[in-house]
């Protein structure tokens, strides 16, 4: 840039001298001064191809500074769309994740009430069986012993099982026979 403002300055500098020149001098300066202004517009000449070249580097250099900008900007365009949508998707995975706790809380609540009444069940079934056991051991056990209305033609009481589960024992017996 200041070789072109210096060539410029030399370029105003001939011209001035080639007016003052054309009327006071004699024929060999004339030559000497037309030699001058032939370089002088050769310089003229590279100093416009100069300005265009230069003129052409910075159209491209324009041009590319706009595309590398629209290419940024596009690339935030494209970061901020991108980010919106995880921000999105994390937003419903976390609402999903939510939703899943509470249904998996839920089903642990559901799993443990149905542990706590098959708990509860397989105890009653147990009291049951027990108590059945128990029942078919003392019917076995008064039907062995001798005193037994079974031996007698008197109809067996009825064997019913108190409230607790345990029927009560026909104490008909004495020591002695238990003791056999």
């Amino acid at each position: 840039m200041e070789n072109i403002t210096e060539l410029n300055r030399l370029q105003e500098k001939a011209v001035e001298l080639q007016e003052a020149f054309v009327t006071y001098t004699p024929n060999e300066e004339r030559i000497r001064f037309r030699d001058l202004q032939r370089e002088n517009q050769v310089l003229s000449q590279l100093v416009k191809q100069y300005e265009s070249t230069l003129e052409i580097i910075m159209s491209k250099f324009r041009s590319q500074t706009h595309l590398i900008q629209q290419e940024r900007q596009e690339l935030r365009d494209n970061t901020d769309r991108i980010l919106d949508q995880e921000r999105t998707e994390n937003e419903l995975l976390r609402e999903e994740n939510t939703r899943l706790t509470e249904h998996l809380g839920k089903c642990i609540q559901v799993m443990r009430e149905a542990s706590s009444a098959n708990d509860e069940a397989d105890v009653a079934m147990l009291v049951a069986g027990l108590a059945k056991e128990n029942e078919t051991l003392r019917a076995m056990l008064i039907a062995s012993l001798p005193n037994h209305p079974s031996h007698t033609t008197q109809p067996l009481k009825s064997t019913l099982i108190d409230e607790s589960g345990i029927m009560p024992l026909p104490l008909r017996a004495n020591e002695a026979t238990l003791s056999n």
